[in-house]
């Protein structure tokens, strides 16, 4: 019995001092700061827990990096060559690895076969890749000229009809491209018996050859004349001044076509009662100024100059017998033309220079 009770107090006792060992142990704190937690593996985290001691862990991917999927060398530590989890795109596009995760999502970037250049397509082949075909800028408009520009694309520049003819009117037609109308040699044989006049003293004339070549004619109080009269000379409608003799005989014409370049601006203009012709260089015809307005009757305008070399000018005096001497202007798209009659005598007259004022 008494050795009973001997046991029983000795393992009470032991089981005492365990459970103080066992709180004394839990509530001290390990040393991480005089611990080696190296395991000599090259493939693990090694670190230290302030509760557990030394700790060892294997990442999820290769060194962290989510988007290089493999095992890492045991020996040397290192991830393998592995091709990104996303460079399963093909050819044609570029594919990334954006997001963290064990199966990161990917995105596709369309690859640039242009390289900027706005004139390749960017057409992709699966299999052979960037195909580099130069775009098609055609806008089937004959009446454009159609080029690429790298950096912006595709352009389409009205097409330039000129033919350097100033007696002919050029324009496009879009069905049948460059049209050339002829202009020069339409003057009537005669003078026209329908036109717009002045009245008495309205208009006057004057022709010199001394120095230079030179035409003035000034037309005012003139008939009514509307804007349809005038046409539009800005795109298509060219005009024409025909000078006669007494005998209606047809001395000289000069051809003022529709439209044109002069010294870098447009030779015509609207000038909100009509239109303006200028073109410093006299180089149709010689004619260097041509103004004309509408108006009603006593209100219509029209005043025209010409000088140097490209002007011709008729045998001084004119003739002004049987009947006046006669300047008209017409123009191409209207019935209607002005002209003014200068009888004899002339207000002035020499070998060399020849003025009057109308009937």
């Amino acid at each position: 019995m008494a050795v009973h009770r001997a046991r029983t107090a000795a393992s009470v006792a032991t089981l005492f001092l365990l459970a103080s060992l066992s709180v004394s142990t839990s509530a001290r704190a390990v040393d991480c700061a005089s611990l080696d937690c190296t395991d000599s593996d090259p493939c693990t985290v090694d670190g230290c827990d302030p509760d557990y001691g030394c700790t060892h862990t294997t990442p999820d991917q290769c060194h962290g990096d989510r988007c290089l999927p493999g095992s890492c060398n045991e020996i040397t530590g290192q991830c393998p060559a592995t091709t990104n989890i996303c460079n399963s795109a093909g050819v044609c596009s570029t594919a990334k690895c954006t997001g963290p995760g064990g199966s990161p999502p990917c995105t596709d970037t369309p690859v640039d076969c242009a390289h900027g250049n706005q004139c390749i397509s960017q057409n992709c082949d699966t299999v052979t890749g960037c195909t580099g075909t130069p775009i098609n800028c055609d806008d089937r408009n004959v009446c454009s000229d159609d080029s690429c520009n790298p950096s912006t694309g595709c352009v389409h520049t009205p097409l330039s009809c000129d033919d350097g003819d100033p007696c002919t009117t050029d324009s496009c037609d879009a069905a049948a491209g460059c049209q050339h109308t002829r202009f020069c040699g339409s003057c009537p044989a005669s003078p026209r018996n329908d036109c717009k006049a002045t009245p008495t003293g309205g208009s006057t004339l004057a022709l010199a050859t001394s120095s230079e070549n030179t035409l003035g004619w000034s037309w005012k109080k003139g008939d009514a004349t509307s804007f349809a009269d005038l046409g539009d000379p800005t795109t298509a409608t060219a005009y024409r001044v025909c000078l006669y003799d007494g005998g209606n005989h047809l001395l000289d014409e000069y051809a003022i076509p529709a439209g044109g370049d002069c010294s870098g601006k447009p030779c015509w203009k609207f000038s909100g009662s009509g239109y303006q012709y200028s073109d410093k260089l006299g180089s149709s015809n010689g004619i260097v100024k041509l103004s004309i307005k509408a108006g009603v009757s006593g209100k219509s305008t029209l005043k025209l100059a010409g000088k140097g070399a490209g002007l011709t000018v008729p045998g001084l005096p004119l003739t002004q017998s049987p009947g006046p001497a006669t300047i008209q202007l017409l123009n191409s798209s209207a019935t209607a033309c002005w002209s003014a009659a200068f009888s004899d005598p002339p207000a002035d007259s020499t070998g060399t220079e020849w003025k009057d004022t109308s009937d």
